[in-house]
């Protein structure tokens, strides 16, 4: 025996009501971390140093990406790059999440970014890949 679908479930890809505000929330939480970089001009100096580049003297995965992301905020690139190669990059892909999220909020519509797919996750593993190539290449030349 059969049952049959409600009438109030919605179709694939509509988004509820809840899902909408958090998915406003999260933009918007996206939205305010990278307008705080934009306005803060030292934010780099505020933090604490890399614990780890302390101990081994070699860069961790993420040094230099705070001031990596400052730069390119304010527009300088080639500064950006030389504290961290893949912070512009970052700052672009927050900025990407931030307007899909709020995109899904007012269309109320799912872009379908976050379904768990395989090509998210292939997508991830070849980010993760690069990231800790970059991060043993760098730290590779500063041991010679």
């Amino acid at each position: 025996m059969m049952k049959e679908q409600s009438t109030y479930a919605l179709p694939d890809r509509v988004l509820s009501l809840d899902a909408r505000l958090v998915r406003m929330g999260l933009g918007l939480a996206l939205a305010a971390a990278v307008g705080s970089i934009l306005l803060w001009q030292s934010a780099g100096a505020l933090l604490p140093a890399c614990l780890f580049r302390e101990i081994t003297g070699v860069s961790c995965l993420t040094c230099g990406l705070t001031r990596s992301l400052e730069a390119a905020s304010h527009g300088d690139v080639l500064a950006a790059v030389q504290f961290h190669l893949l912070g512009p990059f970052v700052l672009a892909g927050i900025a990407l999440v931030c307007f899909g999220f709020v995109g899904e909020a007012f269309t109320g519509r799912s872009l379908g970014w976050f379904s768990h797919g395989r090509w998210q996750r292939r997508a991830l593993t070849v980010v993760a890949a690069i990231w800790i190539l970059y991060g043993a290449i760098r730290a590779n030349a500063q041991l010679l």
